[in-house]
């Protein structure tokens, strides 16, 4: 449209002024000579009326409905996220699981039935992480009745959430409900006489109201039970927990993070055998800044990329500058693992982007869509689904791509993009 009013603005030769303008759905255009400018103006209008036509119709097929990012759940089809932790791939959180486990354990004096646990830390600190290692402790799996893991992330959907905790303690029931308030007196009959322990990863609402509202389905759990948030906001930590003091997760010593890094990196886990680049690694380490994903997603890259010159580049690259940035909010290591690499991975991942933040799908259905896309070049005796694999496998490697599990489909392969 845009193009098709350069084309009618009036010129000396082929168009008349007029103070009247023409009004053309939601532009204002000034009236143009009928004799110069309609015969080349009206197909392309037309074609536009035609496109849009059918992408209406599309709509209609696919199911689509019409929402707002601001009014309406846009992430609604997010599923639970994983709460899947190997406590062998974990380093230096074992201080930080034992007091958030003793929390849990321990009797809350201040008469609430529900605690409030805030886990608060900066992007990439490790928050899910020591949430997940809790979480799927025996000790605690025994002293509840009930738990559920919840990704909450940007958008605070409470029906989303009562919905997807609901899911956890009765199964299929809940899926087709949506009415917040049936959905939440069948969770207030479902916690009776309860003791639960819910996670809720990732929260960002900083709205009270919100969740006043979210809670109230609580009211009937049993004495004891317990809630961990996690967040980066202190703020929020504040407003879930007013007189909680929150669990203030810091960095990882650089000791750790080389144990963490050899383990993605070096055989066995150990880099002895390779002398010159244990040094080279034990430099990029102290570049990490003791976060745990910064470790991990330089691992993916110097996994791929096996030789002093290449580990020395990376060390000396240009991008850690941005760790002096506070405006900028992706880590540096996981800049520079896009950046290295290879053009048609670059294609995949960006394409993931299209996706919300955290946003959880199943790996066929990404390889599916790329192949919709023409992202997959036809490889000579392989199978499209091949070539995605391979795909997926590569952007897996250089940790920019990660597999999840969920309670709910627990055999279903699904993933997220970081």
């Amino acid at each position: 449209m845009i193009e098709i009013c350069d084309e009618c603005l009036p010129t000396d030769v082929e168009c008349e002024s007029s103070s009247r303008p023409r009004k053309v759905t939601g532009l204002t255009l000034p009236a143009f000579s009928k004799t110069a400018c309609e015969k080349e103006i009206e197909p392309k209008i037309q074609e536009i009326i035609d496109i849009l036509k059918l992408l209406l119709e599309q709509k209609t097929h696919l199911g689509l409905e019409e929402t707002s990012v601001h009014n309406g759940p846009y992430n609604s089809q997010r599923l639970l996220a994983t709460s899947i932790v190997e406590e062998s791939d974990v380093y230096g959180r074992e201080d930080d699981k034992e007091k958030i486990i003793d929390l849990l354990l321990s009797n809350d004096d201040s008469g609430n039935k529900v605690q409030v646990i805030p886990i608060v830390g900066m992007g990439g600190i490790g928050k899910t992480t020591l949430a997940g290692l809790v979480y799927n402790n025996d000790r605690v799996s025994k002293s509840f009745d009930v738990k559920a893991w919840v990704t909450v992330s940007d958008y605070f959907d409470t029906l989303r959430l009562t919905k997807t905790i609901l899911l956890n303690m009765v199964g299929s029931q809940a899926h087709d409900n949506k009415d917040l308030n049936q959905l939440q007196e069948a969770m207030k009959k479902a916690l009776e006489g309860r003791k639960f322990f819910f996670v809720l990863d990732d929260v960002w609402n900083k709205n009270y109201n919100s969740w006043c509202d979210f809670m109230r389905a609580f009211e009937t759990g049993a004495r004891g039970s317990k809630l961990i948030v996690t967040t980066r906001d202190e703020n929020i930590a504040s407003m879930v927990a007013p007189n909680v003091l929150p669990h203030q997760l810091g960095a990882i010593s650089d000791e750790e993070c080389r144990k963490l890094l050899a383990k993605h990196v070096f055989c066995n886990g150990s880099s002895s055998a390779y002398p010159n680049m244990e040094v080279i690694s034990g430099k990029i380490v102290e570049r990490c800044k003791g976060l745990p994903l910064a470790v991990i997603s330089l691992a993916g890259l110097l996994r791929a990329q096996p030789n002093p010159k290449e580990w020395e580049r990376i060390l000396h690259a240009d991008i850690w500058e941005m760790q002096n940035n506070d405006d900028v909010k992706i880590l540096p290591s996981l800049w520079l693992s896009y950046h290295y690499l290879p053009p048609h991975l670059k294609r995949c991942f960006a394409y993931c982007s299209l996706f919300p933040h955290d946003y959880v799908f199943r790996k066929e259905e990404l390889i599916l869509l790329w192949r919709a896309e023409n992202l997959l070049a036809i490889q000579k005796g392989r199978r499209p689904e091949e070539v995605g694999e391979n795909r997926f496998n590569d952007l897996q490697n250089f940790v920019l791509v990660g597999m999840s599990t969920t309670q709910i489909h627990s055999k279903a392969k699904l993933v997220t993009c970081f």
